[in-house]
Formats: structure tokens, C-alpha cells, sequence
């Protein structure tokens, strides 16, 4: 067995530990919602309470995260998921395209199904700026914001690292920094609870984690394939 066979067990064995440990913490969470635990809901409630003071103060925090959830939405969101997976898929680049799409679909089934069964009101005043008022939990842009944007920063990030490009690793940084903004930006603009974004950073990681221990991205790096064989095959 060649030693980028042995690295490739490796790295899927944690990701997927750490994928499991993730969506245990996530369905931990989910509990405390369900039973709503006096202890998370005071956290809740003041989080929501003081955001709201200093946001609406300040005003340009709420302009922000306004504009984030719009350029973070759903129809947006499904939109850079689409042209990801054709781009990559066109590219013949199949595994990042499968990542994206399996992670995208996994991660919104996960969402939609907890917001239907759960059906917990959102935060006093999300009326300003959202519709489904019983749909809070969890967040759907906070975990869009992992499995979609963290997801192609870290595709990113893989092609600089190896064609040493610091501008498109710089690139990837920020958008993995995006990503995982949105969710806070979901807090300022006061149309989520603290638990919704929280358990949505969990599922959208659990989800992404799992879906990279599967696909193995970095196998789709220019001459790989040829770096996986064994002196062996290459001998021959």
C-alpha cells in the first residue's frame, strides 16, 4: 500500500470522526431547544437582547447583515452552488463537484427537516426582514455558510497550496472567513436566536466534514493521480 493510500485512510478516518462528534453536538444542542432549556433560553434571550441594543445604535451593523442575508440567500446560495458544480463538473474536476452538491443537498435536507419538525418561533422584531416566522430553527444561511462558502474556500485553499498561489489562498481565507460571518450577521440583524446559528455552524460542519471524508478533494489536483501510485506501478 502506498504511503498516499495510507494518508487517505488517515484523513478520512478523522474527518469522520470528527463529522460524527460534530452532529452529536448538533443533536445535543437540538434537545435543549426541543425541551427548551431554561439555561439556553436565558442565553438566548439576553444575546438577542443586547445585539439588538448595540446594532440598532451603531445602525451600519444591521446595513451589513442585511446586506449579507441577501447576498447569502437561499435562491443566491443555490445559484453559486449550481454554477460550482457545473464549472467543476465541465473542468472534470467530478469530486469537488460532488463535494459541493452532496454537502449542499445533505446539509439543506438536515435544515429544512429540523425547521419543519421543530417549528420554533423566531426573535421578537425578525418580522422586519423575514416571512417564516416559525422556521428559526436552525439557521439555514449559517449552515448555507459552511457547507457552500467555507466548502470552496477549502477547494480553494487545496489548489493554492499546491500551486503555491498566495492571492487564491488569500482569496479562499476570506471566503472561509465569509462563511462562517454570515451566521453572525444573522444574530446582528435579530432574525435568529444564538442556538440557531450555533446549530447551524454544527450541522453545516458536520455535514462538510463528512462530505470531504467521502469525496477526497485533494485527488483532484493536477498529477495526483500519478503521486498515488506505488514505486511499482510508476516503474512500470
Amino acid at each position: 500500500m502506498s504511503n498516499a493510500d495510507d494518508c487517505r485512510k488517515w484523513s478520512t478516518h478523522w474527518l469522520s470522526v470528527a463529522g460524527i462528534l460534530t452532529f452529536l453536538i448538533a443533536l445535543v444542542v437540538t434537545a435543549l431547544v426541543v425541551t427548551e432549556n431554561s439555561m439556553l433560553l436565558t442565553v438566548d434571550e439576553w444575546t438577542n437582547s443586547t445585539t439588538n441594543d448595540w446594532a440598532r445604535n451603531a445602525e451600519w451593523p444591521v446595513d451589513i447583515a442585511s446586506w449579507i442575508g441577501v447576498a447569502a440567500g437561499v435562491k443566491m446560495s443555490v445559484l453559486y452552488s449550481v454554477i460550482a458544480v457545473i464549472g467543476f463538473a465541465l473542468a472534470r474536476r467530478y469530486r469537488w463537484a460532488i463535494l459541493v452538491a452532496g454537502a449542499g443537498l445533505t446539509g439543506v435536507t438536515i435544515v429544512e427537516l429540523l425547521k419543519i419538525s421543530i417549528s420554533r418561533p423566531r426573535p421578537p422584531g425578525a418580522e422586519l426582514y423575514v416571512s417564516d416566522l416559525d422556521k428559526s430553527f436552525p439557521s439555514g444561511h449559517t449552515t448555507a455558510g459552511i457547507y457552500l462558502y467555507v466548502c470552496l474556500a477549502v477547494i480553494l485553499i487545496l489548489v493554492a497550496k499546491y500551486h503555491s498561489w498566495p492571492v487564491l489562498r488569500g482569496i479562499g481565507v476570506v471566503l472561509f472567513a465569509y462563511g462562517i460571518l454570515i451566521g453572525v450577521s444573522r444574530i446582528v440583524l435579530g432574525v435568529h436566536w444564538l442556538s440557531d446559528v450555533v446549530a447551524g455552524w454544527l450541522v453545516g460542519t458536520a455535514t462538510l466534514l463528512i462530505a470531504l471524508a467521502l469525496t477526497h478533494p485533494e485527488c483532484e489536483l493536477p498529477g495526483r493521480a500519478t503521486a498515488d501510485l506505488d514505486d511499482s506501478e510508476v516503474l512500470e
